[in-house]
């Protein structure tokens, strides 16, 4: 299902982790992503994580597919992925990547999971 989605090359600015979860999420439920989500998709200084997902998105006690996964640790950039097939889908500089929630999530000390209240 995400096969097209493994060409996609990471830029800090113009497309990174928010923007391969807004592709991944409208492959997986056929629906663009709430409006709010936008100010996740901002350039890396810019992002505002929590206010992107605190309106629009159900905060959940444990992965239920799909699902944002956002993970974020002190003084570092948020890092988002869709959960999806017991995996995460996401981005960083090596590029596009579905692994493991415990492998995606090393060296992070919070981790969130979101689904759309619309979904």
């Amino acid at each position: 299902m995400f096969d097209a989605l493994f060409v996609r090359e990471y830029d800090r600015n113009k497309y990174n982790c928010a923007h391969l979860v807004a592709d991944a999420w409208q492959l997986a439920t056929g629906k663009t992503l709430p409006a709010s989500y936008g100010l996740f998709t901002r350039p890396v200084g810019e992002r505002r994580a929590d206010t992107a997902l605190r309106a629009d998105f159900l905060r959940l006690d444990a992965p239920s597919p799909p699902c944002i996964v956002l993970m974020t640790r002190p003084r570092f950039h948020p890092h988002v992925g869709l959960f999806w097939a017991d995996k995460v889908l996401h981005i960083t500089e090596q590029g596009v990547a579905f692994q493991p929630l415990d492998v995606v999530s090393v060296g992070f000390t919070k981790i969130r999971f979101y689904q759309c209240r619309e979904t």
